[in-house]
């Protein structure tokens, strides 16, 4: 397993950052993510206070065995925004060029990165961000539903011409990430409209998309998660106004 002093003198190509809590096939998973990178990536895998003892522990293990993997633990983290922000803060300090956000447990196939990796020698692309096709997202109706319509909603308050504003997976230059993160200092966001308030604030920067498969196996969206994103919705638009 990779410490902190050893991460910070290493320069790579890509870093994967990854929050987890709980994960059944965490293993398989792991092992299909590192077989569909280059051998130049760091995998930053991510855990607060709330995290899945059994997934943790096993993620540990299989850090031990591997030269590419840190596990980044955090206990003071306040919600799910916040965990991503930590991440993205963490990653974007370390000697690398770009910056993969995904979603472990297969919701987002480890087989797409490649598409992802493809931009990573264009030095006109900033972003590189993935959307959702009908044939492509495997949620159910209800949140394909929520998402077109947020989707629909944000691009007409926020005017951002991305296809997919909360599609969790993407990659960014890590010189981008790190200026952004500096500025917004935490993400007004609690829940998963985080993806869409960090497309808000690199809505500027040089972009390409890629089309990505997606699937989720949770049925509903709690109310608090969908107020959330109202509320910050609300908050961007009045920003971007200015």
């Amino acid at each position: 397993m990779m410490l902190l002093n050893d991460i910070k003198k290493i320069s790579f190509n890509f870093v994967i950052g990854i929050t987890l809590k709980k994960e059944d096939e965490i293993l398989d998973f792991l092992e299909d993510l590192k077989q569909n990178s280059p051998k130049e990536t760091l995998f930053v895998l991510f855990f607060d206070k709330s995290r899945d003892i059994e997934t943790f522990n096993k993620s540990v293990e299989y850090a031990k065995k591997s030269k590419n993997i840190y596990i980044l633990y955090d206990n003071e983290t306040k919600d799910l925004a916040d965990a991503y922000f930590r991440l993205y803060k963490f990653c974007s300090e370390l000697k690398v060029k770009w910056i993969v956000s995904m979603n472990a447990g297969w919701r987002h196939d480890p087989k797409d990165l490649n598409k992802f990796l493809n931009f990573s020698s264009n030095k006109n692309i900033d972003c590189v961000w993935g959307y959702r096709e009908k044939n492509t997202n495997k949620a159910n109706t209800y949140r394909k539903l929520i998402s077109y319509f947020g989707n629909i909603l944000s691009n007409f308050l926020l005017n951002i011409k991305i296809k997919d504003l909360t599609s969790g997976f993407y990659m960014i230059r890590k010189e981008i990430l790190n200026i952004e993160i500096k500025k917004i200092k935490k993400f007004v966001s609690k829940y998963h409209f985080l993806d869409t308030e960090l497309k808000f604030y690199l809505k500027n920067y040089n972009y390409e998309q890629v089309k990505i498969n997606y699937k989720s196996p949770n049925a509903r969206i709690p109310l608090k998660i969908i107020m959330d994103s109202i509320k910050v919705l609300i908050f961007l638009s009045f920003k971007n106004r200015k």
